[in-house]
């Protein structure tokens, strides 16, 4: 009695592995068939794969929609990914970074201001911190 537990046990323990197994190989993509893909389903970071797998071809930007194209994905979808990964790649590369006016703070009120913005950030950093850890978040622009 006591063996044919274990063994039932053990079967539908396969049964319930093979269940969870088998739906998450279907969900995995094909990365030569792109059909499946559209570009208004994806995450930015997806994007940023797709398109870094078809650069990593080595062919010319106007061979990537031909081999796009070959691998299943529609020519709107490739113009689709080229724009969002267009976007994102500029979005990214604007982050961190303060625009350009042209503005020369040489006047004696500017460098005022930036003295007191200066002494006021010095102002702070001899606090302790009353958080462990804390310091290591602390950034010094100078």
């Amino acid at each position: 009695m006591k063996l044919i537990t274990i063994n039932t046990l053990k079967t539908i323990l396969v049964l319930l592995a093979l269940c969870t197994v088998i739906p998450a190989i279907s969900q995995t993509t094909n990365p030569k068939n792109l059909s499946g893909i559209r570009v208004d389903d994806l995450t930015d970071q997806q994007i940023l794969d797709n398109m870094q797998k078809l650069e990593a071809t080595g062919l010319p930007d106007d061979k990537l929609e031909q081999v796009a194209v070959q691998q299943g994905m529609s020519p709107e979808e490739f113009k689709k990914l080229r724009t969002r990964a267009d976007e994102i790649k500029k979005r990214s590369a604007g982050e961190g970074q303060l625009p350009q006016t042209g503005r020369q703070l040489t006047s004696p009120q500017d460098t005022l201001i930036r003295k007191n913005l200066q002494d006021a950030s010095d102002a702070f950093s001899d606090l302790k911190p009353k958080i462990f850890g804390a310091d290591l978040f602390k950034t010094s622009n100078s």
